[in-house]
């Protein structure tokens, strides 16, 4: 039987793919990742259409299968072998704040194509016992993880949020009449990261097929982000250029590296990137994001909920913008803060 194979030019999108292919490259990733049976109908999916499949359509898959992965990435990989394969893999795995643990990939092969579908970080949630009649699941808590928070959001906005406890419990009140979308983030040292969404009571997620052509300026981001927060009753925000600078930093460092990642340099946190610009606030906040448009870059984060909350936290009076571009893709920073002041860089 001919060896699977793969490797040369790599395309990334924001969910993935796959079915079972021939040992050797499965050996190259066994190493760097856990074989998961519930990606192969998106990798499925991504081999069909390897240049123009359906991002959503993607992760839905993985999410009727019970994974329920923040996000899917599908790699596509030409002519090459298992070796080169399995080196491909980890480059990009170590680009996005991989934790060999917690990351789930599989294969589909046609041809000399390969798909490599990739969930970074995922943790198994299982329902549990309700709690003083709220709905209640069971989050494992992944290695290296400080604190693990469940946060959901209903169809009209509305925040919830519950710390998980020692038995990696967590309960909220959500209306079982309404799609609400739940993520539970993980603090690891790198910063706060999704390992688990999903949407209760409605089948599958919203398009961003939309969001393909669509022009935004960043007037019309903050626009909207101020939009949100009216109609959710929170005070809006005002635009800081000592935050515009800092966050704009990040996102050409970000995009230099083809990451996302609040800490890409150990140590190096939003709170310490204000620190070092003799920037000083009460409170700090960050989100980051990266897609094909502006639009499509700042709609995922109003998607996620913990990205959401952060966008409708009454604590944070002042924010920042930062873009930057790599191979067609958008890096989106959005640097929150409460009573951000210049300090003196001696203190």
């Amino acid at each position: 039987m001919r060896a699977c194979t793969a490797a040369v030019s790599l395309l990334l999108a924001s969910l993935a793919a796959t079915t079972a292919c021939a040992d050797p490259v499965a050996d190259a990733l066994a190493a760097r990742c856990s074989r998961d049976g519930r990606l192969d109908g998106a990798a499925a999916r991504a081999l069909a259409d390897p240049s123009g499949f359906d991002a959503q359509a993607l992760r839905d898959a993985a999410w009727t299968a019970g994974l329920r992965a923040p996000s899917v990435y599908a790699l596509v990989l030409r002519g090459g072998d298992a070796a080169s394969t399995g080196d491909a893999v980890a480059r990009w795995l170590a680009g996005h704040a991989h934790t060999p643990s917690l990351s789930r990939c599989a294969l589909a092969v046609n041809g000399d194509t390969t798909v490599v579908a990739l969930a970074p970080r995922v943790v198994e949630v299982t329902d549990a016992p309700a709690r003083d009649g709220q709905r209640a699941w069971h989050i494992a808590r992944p290695d290296g993880a400080s604190e693990v928070a469940l946060v959901a959001v209903s169809p009209r906005g509305a925040v919830l949020r519950a710390q998980v406890d020692a038995a990696g419990i967590a309960s909220l009140a959500v209306d079982p009449s309404e799609p609400w979308t739940l993520q539970a983030v993980a603090t690891f040292a790198s910063g706060p990261s999704p390992v688990a969404t999903w949407v209760e009571g409605y089948a599958r997620g919203v398009s961003e097929r939309d969001d393909a052509t669509e022009a935004w300026s960043l007037r019309q981001v903050f626009g909207a982000i101020n939009g949100l927060r009216r109609g959710a009753g929170v005070a809006t925000l005002r635009r800081d250029p000592l935050l515009d600078e800092i966050a704009m930093r990040h996102a050409e460092h970000l995009a230099a590296r083809g990451v996302i990642a609040h800490s890409p340099t150990e140590g190096v946190s939003p709170v310490e990137r204000l620190r070092e610009a003799g920037v000083t606030a009460d409170r700090v906040a960050e989100n980051l994001a990266r897609g094909r448009t502006l639009a499509e870059a700042h709609r995922r984060l109003t998607r996620s909920p913990s990205h959401r909350a952060n966008l409708l936290d009454e604590g944070l009076d002042a924010m920042g913008f930062g873009v930057a571009r790599l191979e067609g893709v958008i890096y989106l920073v959005e640097l929150f803060a409460a009573r951000p002041s210049m300090s003196a860089r001696g203190e």
